[in-house]
């Protein structure tokens, strides 16, 4: 006689314990098998007693669905999430550009802490939860906690609204009524003199407009050293009739401010005022296919600048210096609009400040192998790819469109016209990156009663320096 040997509670007792159990429990067998004598009172000399494993498990809790919460957002764009404890050994963290977690997912945290430092690479607003896991269950998500990331400040413009960009264009771009300049220099007497605070600003004004369209942070401030040193430098220029950085005592009105500035500054000759950051971003001439003016004007990091202006005056030109170099231009990268930063821009764009040379941004980037296709209207437009110059802001890759003079502004358009561009195998951190977003150069004075072109195009002169 056998005891214990009951085959269907034998059989339910093996499909028990050979059925999948998460790895990392606490399992402790004791596994007895006995093989008796047999008993002597048994009349069957085979009779043996088998005693069964007995299996002890000591499950872990499911962790609880932990409480978020976010600091406040740093001016690089960063900030911490953090939760309480719970009875977890790690936490996933992730973003999404929607509430339902069904777009634009990325996981920024795997962490045995109690918080994670997240860097989103856009402005925006973005949605975060959090779960805990151990070795044997994942706990629930935790609610979604909802984060707007701002830009760093000043104006803003969405490009993707046509009427918004229209509207900001008038507001932002066209100077009218133009203030009086007022200089209180001489060239003669190698006065750096000053301009007037109206017309500075609306300087400025023109400089914050093509930073927010370009999606960096258009807070640019003038400072009075800047602006000083950028005067004094603007003067050599207009007095000695040349374009240089490197100004020496040989040259007239030479000061120190003068070499300074013109160190650190983007330089024009025969235009001045809003028309010459006009003229950096159109960045025309033979040698200045990196758009090198172009780049110091859009840098994110960038927070002050100066101007200097000098208006003609008998046999002396016109002459600007923008004092580009700041403090700043080493500091964390602040978040922008997109990651990249294009001219022109994604979205929306007036036809007035579209220029022959395009350009692609994107810090520390290799576009030595990158390259650049687009199209409208279903059609391949061919492009003219510069060599990559790095050195000048952002690494950036720049294209002209369909043959183009790099002299040639963009030719009026009636109807609104798109533009899809990509740009292929861009090396990022060791990665191949590919990059797609359209432009649509319209007329923002289509359909706009009393709508004015002023202000459309700066006049052609010696190409910046």
């Amino acid at each position: 006689m056998k005891h214990h040997d009951d085959e269907e509670k034998i059989a339910a007792l093996r499909s028990h314990l050979r059925a999948p159990r998460p790895l990392h429990l606490l399992l402790v067998y004791i596994l007895v098998f006995c093989l008796l004598p047999p008993s002597a009172a048994s009349a069957d000399p085979a009779t043996y007693v088998f005693a069964l494993p007995a299996v002890y498990k000591n499950y872990a809790e499911v962790p609880a669905q932990p409480q978020v919460q976010a600091s406040a957002v740093a001016d690089d764009g960063s900030f911490t999430i953090s939760w309480s404890a719970l009875t977890a050994e790690a936490y996933t963290v992730q973003e999404s550009t929607n509430i339902t977690f069904s777009s634009g997912l990325r996981e920024v945290c795997l962490t045995s802490e109690l918080a994670c430092l997240v860097r989103p690479v856009t402005v925006g607003v973005r949605y975060y939860r959090v779960r805990g896991r151990n070795s044997s269950y994942y706990g629930e998500w935790s609610a979604p906690l909802t984060v707007s990331v701002p830009i760093r400040g000043g104006i803003l413009v969405d490009t993707h609204n046509r009427q918004a960009v229209a509207d900001f264009y008038y507001s932002q771009y066209v100077i009218s009524p133009a203030p009086a300049i007022n200089w209180t220099g001489s060239q003669d007497t190698c006065a750096p003199g000053v301009t007037s605070q109206a017309f500075r600003a609306a300087v400025l004004k023109r400089l914050n407009y093509f930073r927010a369209m370009a999606g960096v942070p258009a807070d640019i401030i003038f400072t009075s050293d800047a602006n000083r040193k950028a005067q004094a430098a603007a003067l050599v220029m207009s007095r000695n009739n040349t374009l240089t950085h490197d100004v020496t005592d040989a040259l007239a009105c030479y000061s120190q401010d003068a070499r300074d500035g013109a160190g650190a500054s983007n330089l024009f000759l025969g235009v001045y005022g809003w028309d010459a950051i006009h003229g950096y971003l159109f960045d025309y001439g033979d040698g200045n296919y990196a758009v090198g003016h172009r780049r110091w004007i859009l840098l994110p990091q960038t927070r002050e600048m100066g101007a200097g202006d000098i208006p003609p005056s008998g046999n002396y030109q016109s002459a600007n210096a923008l004092l580009v170099f700041d403090a700043h231009m080493v500091d964390p990268r602040p978040l922008t609009r997109d990651e990249f930063v294009a001219w022109p821009a994604p979205g929306y764009v007036p036809y007035q400040v579209v220029f022959a040379r395009w350009s692609f941004s994107y810090p520390n980037a290799d576009f030595s192998q990158a390259s650049i296709t687009l199209t409208s209207a279903g059609h391949n437009v061919p492009v003219a790819v510069a060599p990559v110059i790095n050195g000048y802001g952002e690494n950036t890759l720049v294209w002209i469109p369909n043959g183009m003079s790099n002299y040639a502004a963009w030719p009026q358009v009636i109807a609104d016209t798109t533009y899809s561009v990509t740009v292929r195998n861009v090396i990022i951190g060791g990665q191949s990156r590919d990059f797609s977003y359209s432009v649509t150069i319209f007329n923002p004075g289509a359909g706009v009663q009393g709508a004015s072109e002023a202000g459309a195009a700066a006049p052609l002169a010696l190409p910046p320096e």
